[in-house]
């Protein structure tokens, strides 16, 4: 639904300025440009908090997604925290244990997923996102969030490494204009051109050619908080320290439980 409903309400733009009689196309924008308008702090109406509970429960039960804790409790408990979730893949689906309205099963509360700020330029979709917990990616965004502190290493929030054995087997993409066809635009290019739009133009399919993820067990594996020291302002070097610190948690992560998540010929590539 997440992924449908995306790109569902791009073509409503499409049909809108290209497609329909003027008269029409107007009253379809209208509604658009309203639900644009609307805040995105209303508070949810009952069905749509009923709604958004039975689809987080539904998600972690489809798959199934199972939850491995490193550490306990009190262990996750002293926040504010900076959660790295890995691989992302085309939408990392496993975040759904931490949302809101998820399992109470997650130890981790009251969080926030950073997702594309494009997908809060969607009529409708972007309060469903809001009403999870979801919030544009963007340093003043993070900055907000962490307000006593501020960005990992600012703030001195411990980093939470989190490892989701299976994700990557949930759709197949394939990247515009880089995937296919290949190279037309250089990867540096490429880059630059999707961090300034907020997002990757892809082609998406996962169960029979849809939109509907693969049933494929999902195991996430939760590390324990990586203690990160205070620094106001932290140099390149500093920063770079405890980014290699939090790549090899990861590493250690996929290493010593990819047996047992039933993925122990997989291989993991960081670039």
């Amino acid at each position: 639904m997440w992924i449908f409903g995306l790109i569902a309400v791009s073509l409503w733009w499409i049909q809108d300025l290209l497609l329909l009689p003027r008269p029409i196309a107007f009253v379809g924008l209208a509604i658009k440009l309203v639900a644009l308008a609307l805040p995105l702090t209303l508070p949810p109406p009952a069905p749509i908090r009923r709604f958004l509970r039975f689809s987080m429960v539904a998600a972690g039960e489809y798959f199934p997604v199972k939850i491995v804790w490193e550490g306990d409790a009190d262990d996750y408990s002293k926040g504010p925290y900076v959660i790295g979730y890995e691989p992302h893949s085309v939408l990392p689906q496993g975040i759904c244990i931490f949302c809101r309205y998820a399992s109470d099963a997650c130890l981790i509360k009251n969080t926030r997923i950073l997702v594309s700020s494009a997908g809060f330029w969607a009529p409708f979709m972007r309060h469903l996102w809001w009403w999870l917990g979801c919030r544009p990616v963007s340093r003043h965004c993070f900055q907000a969030l962490l307000r006593k502190g501020r960005l990992a290493l600012e703030a001195g929030a411990p980093l939470v490494p989190v490892f989701a054995f299976g994700q990557t087997q949930l759709y197949d993409y394939c990247r515009l204009f880089f995937d296919w066809p290949r190279n037309l635009v250089p990867r540096a290019q490429w880059g630059s051109f999707v961090r300034r739009i907020g997002y990757v133009p892809m082609l998406v399919w996962g169960w029979c050619g849809s939109f509907m993820p693969r049933q494929v067990p999902m195991c996430i594996v939760v590390g324990r908080p990586i203690p990160v020291p205070r620094i106001e302002h932290p140099t390149h070097e500093q920063t770079d320290k405890y980014l290699q610190l939090f790549i090899a948690e990861m590493e250690r992560l996929f290493r010593e439980h990819k047996e047992a998540a039933g993925h122990g010929h997989a291989t993991l590539t960081i670039y």
